[in-house]
């Protein structure tokens, strides 16, 4: 009964704006941008995916 719900869900992701690495967890992209791009502002990207469909739904600082 949930695997039919969690189908009509949308997969939501977290991405960092500097490069095409992505996670399920924003504090993973955050550590990700400590390491990789250390001089530029932390953003993660919230990224919500459904039916093959990559939308990008909002910045967050």
């Amino acid at each position: 009964i949930n695997a039919s719900r969690e189908q009509d869900e949308p997969v939501r992701y977290f991405g960092c704006p500097y490069c095409d690495y992505t996670s399920n967890y924003g504090g993973d992209v955050r550590k990700h941008q400590a390491r990789k791009h250390p001089n530029v502002e932390s953003k993660v990207i919230k990224i919500i995916r459904q039916d093959s469909e990559h939308q990008v739904s909002s910045s967050l600082s």
